[in-house]
């Protein structure tokens, strides 16, 4: 009791001392803790040395799936941003939109990639409604990628879904999208600064992926990045 009334009156933020009493071979039952009693566990055990491993490093690929996954995670909900989506949501029940916004999304990034202003952006063309392969029949680079993943985050295009015989053409038909091909979107308001700076730099960091002829190698990309 002495020893232990010594090391409390003394004790420091940094002491942990803890005394064991020998209860026969290979047994030791803890009797008191003058300190810190997070350095123990519940009966008495502490560790008396650490090793560290070595993670090896994410291969390249890895780090572009995961870039990409969560660039579109940050991106595909622009189109909500449109005046008929925040309509919707003021409304009982389930209603239809004339638009989807994952459509929109999808138009809007890429006009924003071509440097054009938050407004300019929801003002596209008037073809924007028609069938389109907005990947060239394939998916050939990052962006490609990053378009795909937006646009598919809540369904495959039709030629992408189990029943369908093409699986390599992801061509996304205005049928699956578009209700009203006269609707005109327009956004309720703009993004904070700091929310659009993140969208252009997340651009910027897609648009500067290294390039591949591999086809397999972009397809494989979306596939583990959708899943993220």
């Amino acid at each position: 009791m002495e020893l232990r009334m010594m090391l409390r009156r003394n004790a420091s933020k940094n002491t942990a001392v803890a005394c064991y009493r020998n209860d026969g071979r290979k047994r030791m039952k803890l009797l008191w803790i003058v300190g810190n009693k997070r350095k123990f566990g519940s009966h008495g055990a502490f560790p008396v040395a650490s090793q560290g491993r070595k993670r090896s490093p994410l291969p390249a690929w890895a780090k572009t799936a995961a870039l990409l996954a969560s660039s579109a995670g940050y991106m595909h909900d622009i189109g909500k941003f449109g005046q008929a989506f925040q309509d919707k949501l003021r409304v009982s029940g389930p209603k239809a939109d004339d638009v989807r916004h994952e459509w929109l999304s999808m138009f809007v990034v890429k006009q924003l990639a071509a440097n054009k202003s938050w407004s300019d952006s929801w003002n596209t063309p008037a073809n924007r409604y028609s069938d389109i392969t907005p990947f060239d029949g394939h998916l050939r680079n990052a962006f490609n990628v990053l378009l795909f993943l937006i646009s598919t985050h809540h369904r495959l295009p039709a030629s992408q879904r189990p029943t369908s015989r093409d699986h390599f053409n992801p061509k996304i038909s205005k049928a699956d999208h578009v209700r009203d091909p006269n609707h005109k979107p327009t956004p309720i308001c703009e993004p904070k600064r700091r929310n659009m700076d993140l969208i252009h730099s997340r651009l910027d960091k897609v648009a500067a992926i290294p390039r591949s002829d591999n086809l397999h190698y972009w397809r494989a990309l979306a596939l583990f990045s959708r899943m993220a």
